[in-house]
């Protein structure tokens, strides 16, 4: 009877990936029998060894990338190229050992893979093979300039360029093929275009923020402005205070004056009037008939002038 996907999928991971690349991988394929090993012979040696006949998935990089990512930890381009060629003959030496039961996978596969690729990872190892749903991405290739670097290497060794060619003949690899110049040039365009782009943003951003600090300079001059209008405002609001309480003085002032002068004119006016009778009076009295027959005698009570 044929393993099914219930018996489990021994997975060896051959490459270094995102941590959360080999969990979505397990939950994908199933909790029992993953091998999450690092390190080839000896772990695909045991996990070869382990009862029953399960199918073993060998999770790893396109060569190119592989080199590329021994070349970006630091070593000298030689000794990347020596490591990665010694990794990639004790790989492929395990393989060796029983063809059907392992099958080289490109990891990119469950990131760019098609149905149809899906599809072919279970007819390779003989189980079905759920559909991922979305895309699981096995971590950030190397830069562009490392990809060129490594495919440079493999370009002038021969050597490591035979175990290459006969690493991607045995690996199952997305429909979109290998790595190779174009892509990689291709991926060289796009992180151009990227940048080209950031440096747009930057210096837009950077224009916004000069007018940002340019509108915060004028908000900071007018509400200076403001400041002082407002202390002339309130210097002027004082001198105001000022002036209408020396006018209401003023005009308090002058209804005391206007209350004199008012009592002073009656009192005038009343003087008036008795003098004004009294003339009245007088001017009766000497116009009366009484007054003129008694004249004569009024003068003889005047005393004579000695002559």
């Amino acid at each position: 009877m044929p393993p099914t996907l219930k018996d489990g999928v021994l997975v060896v991971s051959a490459d270094a990936f995102d941590s959360r690349f080999l969990p979505a991988i397990r939950h994908l394929l199933g909790d029992t029998g993953l091998a999450r090993q690092t390190g080839l012979p000896e772990d695909l040696t045991r996990a070869m060894a382990q009862p029953g006949k399960r199918p073993v998935m060998v999770l790893l990089h396109d060569p190119v990338v592989s080199l590329a990512h021994r070349l970006a930890d630091g070593a000298a381009p030689q000794t990347g190229l020596h490591h990665w060629m010694t990794w990639a003959e004790s790989l492929l030496k395990a393989q060796r050992k029983d063809r059907r039961r392992i099958t080289l996978v490109d990891a990119r596969l469950f990131a760019v893979g098609t149905t149809d690729d899906h599809a072919r990872l279970a007819q390779r190892l003989g189980v079905p093979v759920p559909d991922p749903g979305t895309a699981l991405d096995p971590g950030a290739p190397p830069a562009a300039l490392r990809l060129l670097a490594a495919l440079a290497l493999l370009a002038v060794t021969p050597r490591a360029n035979d175990l290459a060619q006969e690493l991607r003949a045995l690996m199952l690899q997305p429909e979109t093929g290998p790595v190779s110049a174009e892509t990689v040039q291709a991926a060289l365009t796009r992180t151009d275009a990227i940048a080209s782009e950031e440096t747009r943003l930057l210096r837009e951003g950077m224009r916004l923020q000069n007018e940002i600090v340019d509108q915060l300079a004028a908000a900071k001059t007018r509400n200076s402005e403001l400041v002082a209008r407002l202390a002339d405002h309130e210097l002027l609001a004082a001198e105001v205070d000022a002036l209408s309480r020396q006018l209401a003085e003023a005009e308090a002032a002058r209804k005391r004056q206007t209350a004199l002068l008012g009592a002073q004119l009656l009192d005038d006016g009343e003087r008036l009037a008795v003098s004004e009778r009294k003339a009245a009076e007088l001017g009766r009295v000497y116009a009366s008939r009484s007054w003129r027959i008694t004249r004569p005698l009024r003068s003889l009570r005047r005393p004579s002038n000695p002559r």
